[in-house]
Parts: C-alpha cells; structure tokens; sequence
C-alpha cells in the first residue's frame, strides 16, 4: 500500500526525529569500546558453540583460564562436556579437556564458581525421564590434576534444581533460588568450603523456601536470575 507523503500531518515529522536520535553513538561510548575477538580451536570440527544453559566461571583463574562445562546443544542435545579458554594468552585458545574420573555428566541450567584451583558445579535440569530426580551433588574439579570429586555431606541436602545462583563470600558457597518444572525456590543454602574434609560438615539451611508465601522481607521465588557477592553481602 502507498503513502501519500503530502497529505500527511505535519506531525508525523516531529515524531520521527527521536527515532533518528537513537542512531546516535551512545554518551562515553569511546571510554567502553566492545571488540570482537576469535577463538581459535584445534581443528574447525571442534567447536563447542553456540550452546544454552551451559556453566562457565565469572571470574577467569589468575591464569586467565575459563571453563565451560555442558549445557543444551541445537536445542535437543544435552551434554556434559568440559572446555577450557585461554584468555590470558594473545590468541584465545579454545580446547576440550579430558578428566581423570567421572565428571557431574550431561546437564543444563547449572550454576558454576571458580575458586582456587576448583572449578565447583551445582545442580542443572538432568531428568531423562519423568520420573528422575534432579541431581543434588556439589561436584569440584582441581583444575591442576583435571579430577572430579563430589561432595555428598550428611544430613539433608538442597533440592536439586536449574536457573539457581551459586556465589562464595569467606570460604563459604551460597545457593539461592532456582527452580524445578513449576516449582520456583527462594530459599537460601550455604556450605563451608574450608570444612569439605570435616565429616559432621553439612549443609546450612539459612532461609526456608517460602512457597505459596509473600514476605516483604525477602525476594519472591525466582529463576533465572543474577546475583553478585560483594563485600560480606549478596546482591540480587
């Protein structure tokens, strides 16, 4: 259909022009300038993108290393395989990494930290069938000898879940929200790092799941979310 420009409202010219401003370099853009940057691989087949729901570390190793574990492939593909980026090296290297024992196996929607040497995993949608119970293991994997050890504490353990956070303040991890199919958490779990080796070391429930429940001093259920650890605070 045609538009017959003189007869338009004279109107319709003001309201354009703030569609022209937003082609306008944004303010400071110079100061925070984005480049793109390849990775290279070991040979063109192996290459792990693009991918969802994977896990990968916030805060490179000192090293400038970056691990990227499992996630959703071509949207049917679950994986649980593990690659590393070289970031603090001129040429971004990007490689698969073969472990020494079993590692948490295919998952999506899991949470990650690196700390140290370890690269901890927790949670992630891993139901094949209705019927299977989401995986509650905290797995660790010392990035200097590439093995998997999981730490099962006695006592009960957080509901395994995706779409959850996991963050570290002292030696203590954090696992806040998440969910499972209809079922979203609120709920705040810790566990001491420094205290992986003390048998009587358990996870800490510090704030019940509020299902069903409004609180004003607590945030509603979520997923999918971010949180940042800062100081001696959490920050949703």
């Amino acid at each position: 259909m045609g538009c017959n420009i003189s007869n338009a409202s004279p109107n319709l010219e003001l309201q354009a022009r703030p569609a022209q401003q937003h082609m306008r370099a944004p303010p400071h853009a110079d100061l925070y300038p984005w480049s793109q940057k390849p990775l290279a691989f070991p040979n063109p087949q192996a290459n792990p993108f693009p991918r969802y729901g994977a896990a990968v570390n916030s805060i490179a190793s000192k090293e400038g290393d970056i691990y990227l574990m499992g996630g959703l492939i071509n949207g049917e593909t679950v994986t649980g395989d593990l690659w590393m980026v070289e970031a603090g090296t001129s040429q971004l290297s990007c490689y698969p990494i073969a472990t020494v024992s079993e590692g948490p196996g295919p998952r999506v929607g899991h949470a990650s930290l690196l700390v140290g040497n370890a690269f901890i995993v927790f949670g992630g949608d891993t139901q094949q069938e209705d019927t299977d119970v989401l995986d509650d293991t905290l797995y660790l994997l010392n990035t200097t000898s590439r093995q998997w050890s999981r730490a099962s504490p006695p006592g009960t353990r957080p509901a395994g879940r995706y779409g959850h956070t996991l963050n570290i303040l002292g030696s203590r991890i954090y696992i806040f929200g998440g969910q499972v199919e209809g079922t979203f958490y609120n709920d705040l779990i810790a566990f001491d790092l420094n205290a992986l080796q003390n048998p009587n070391n358990q996870w800490e429930f510090l704030i019940s799941n509020t299902v069903g429940e409004k609180s004003l001093d607590m945030p509603p259920a979520r997923t999918n979310h971010t949180m940042i650890s800062h100081n001696d605070s959490l920050l949703l």
